[in-house]
Parts: structure tokens; C-alpha cells; sequence
């Protein structure tokens, strides 16, 4: 809590450079003291953790979104460095997919239900005013951001949602079968609600410890999306994964021609 506090003070008497030499001392420190923690997040002491992120403007403007709007438990920003690093608190728990290959039904019920009640709290936020139906990042002018269902980790922003399909109909090979194609076509053609969106939530993006998920971590892939596109990314990491999968499936039901959509255009790519 003391460093917590001193950090927070530090923000606004030293500039960017000294902070920036500050936080990479202790995250040196940190590896020699509890390990190397992530390839792109290292646990320091006080129990903050220093995140070099792609899009670290965007990540802390989607958690400051989700912290006004919803009860989502999510670390607290402490410190910005330009588009860079993220100085933030750490929660408790450890990632699901340590727990869940081992749970029984009854636990894996109360996941979901805590999951689904969570991704409720998300797609009521409400999106900007003037940018109804604009696909983008937390701000209607900021890009999407992706890092692995797309090539591009930025692109868009998107108008509407008949651009963003047509954006990832063009990243695949072009469908040699017509039934495929048409299928495509017709689930593209639905119209969607555009909602907030983590981006990213598998497996090692959600805390959990003794029955609760305890925290969402990772933001760098949220924005507004149609409201398939969680289950999509949700899924894609752990494709293989069928206990996984139907849980995901059962969160956000009602979405399996978009995701067997998304599953086709996930093997054209790769």
C-alpha cells in the first residue's frame, strides 16, 4: 500500500524518463524476487505489476471504462508511461486454466454463471454518443487491436459493421466452396448489437481462487464489437479445447453460425 501510494504521488512530481528508469529498476528487481512473470508482465514489489503493452493508451482507457460502468473486478492503473508501459495493482487468484481442466460440473456451472453475468456488465456499457455502431478500440477514433485472430494488431476503425466484415471476408483465402461463401455471406449479413468487448478472454486472462473468479486481466483487445466477436476470441485460443469451447458456447449462446463463420475464416488464415 505504501509504495502503492508513493507511485501515485511520483506520477505527478517526476517526469516520464526518471519514472521510466524507476519502474524497469524494480522490474529487474521483481524478476530476482519472485521470477520472470510474463513475457510482457513483471510482478515488482508492493504487489504492482509493470505491463509493457502494444496499446497501452488504449488498455488503460478500456479499464477506466470498465471500472466507471461496471463492478468487474480489474487491476487499478497507477502510473502511464507514453504508449508503453502500464504501472498497475495485482489481484488475487491465479489463471483459470490452472483450475479448470479439473473441475467437476457443478464448479464449472458457477464459472460460467459468474462469466456470463460479468459479460452482461460489459455489453450494457454504453457506447459514446455520436459513435453508435462504429466498430473501433475504447474511443470511437482509436483502431482495433489484435493479437492473434488478425494479421494487423491495429485496424479499422471500421463506419459500420458491413466494413469490418468486409475487412476480415478479405483475410482469408477466398472460399472455393460456394455453399461456404454463401453461409459467410448470410451470417455477415445479420445485423448485430455493437457491444464492449474484452478481445481476448481465454484461459489466462481470468483470475480465479477458492470457487470465484477473482479477477479480468489483459484489456489490450478490448473495444466495441458485434457481440459474437467475444465468443469468437474467447474460443480461438483454446480451439481444441472442447470442455472450454461449450462453456464459452453456453456464455454466449445463440451465436454458433457466427462462430463456426469465424472458425472457417481462423483456418483459411492459418
Amino acid at each position: 500500500m505504501i509504495l502503492r501510494i508513493l507511485f501515485t504521488c511520483l506520477r505527478w512530481v517526476l517526469p516520464t524518463s526518471l519514472r521510466r528508469r524507476i519502474y524497469l529498476f524494480l522490474d529487474r528487481i521483481g524478476e530476482k524476487m519472485y521470477g520472470p512473470t510474463d513475457f510482457a508482465v513483471q510482478r515488482i514489489p508492493g504487489n504492482l505489476f509493470l505491463k509493457r503493452s502494444m496499446a497501452a493508451i488504449q488498455e488503460v482507457e478500456a479499464m477506466r471504462i470498465v471500472a466507471a460502468h461496471t463492478t468487474i473486478p480489474i487491476p487499478k492503473v497507477i502510473d502511464l508511461l507514453d504508449n508503453d508501459y502500464i504501472l498497475m495493482t495485482g489481484l488475487p487468484g491465479d489463471t483459470l486454466g490452472l483450475a479448470f481442466y479439473d473441475m467437476d460440473e457443478r464448479q464449472v456451472e458457477h464459472v460460467r454463471k459468474s462469466l456470463w453475468k460479468m459479460m452482461q456488465q460489459l455489453q450494457d456499457i454504453p457506447q459514446h454518443a455520436g459513435a453508435n455502431g462504429v466498430i473501433c478500440g475504447p474511443l470511437p477514433t482509436m483502431p482495433c487491436c489484435d493479437v492473434n485472430r488478425v494479421e494487423e494488431r491495429a485496424f479499422g476503425p471500421f463506419p459500420d459493421l458491413a466494413s469490418f466484415h468486409k475487412f476480415l471476408q478479405g483475410h482469408g483465402r477466398p472460399k472455393e466452396s460456394t455453399e461456404e461463401r454463401e453461409k459467410m455471406l448470410c451470417v455477415h449479413s445479420k445485423p448485430q448489437r455493437i457491444v464492449f468487448t474484452h478481445g481476448d478472454l481465454n484461459l489466462s486472462n481470468i483470475l480465479y481462487e477458492n470457487g470465484e473468479i477473482t479477477g479480468i486481466i489483459d484489456w489490450t483487445c478490448a473495444g466495441w464489437y458485434p457481440a459474437y466477436w467475444e465468443l469468437g476470441k474467447a474460443v480461438y485460443v483454446h480451439r481444441n479445447y472442447q470442455k472450454w469451447r461449450e462453456t464459452c458456447r453456453t456464455i454466449w449462446s445463440g451465436y454458433d453460425d457466427e462462430l463456426d463463420v469465424e472458425i472457417g475464416l481462423w483456418m483459411d488464415r492459418n
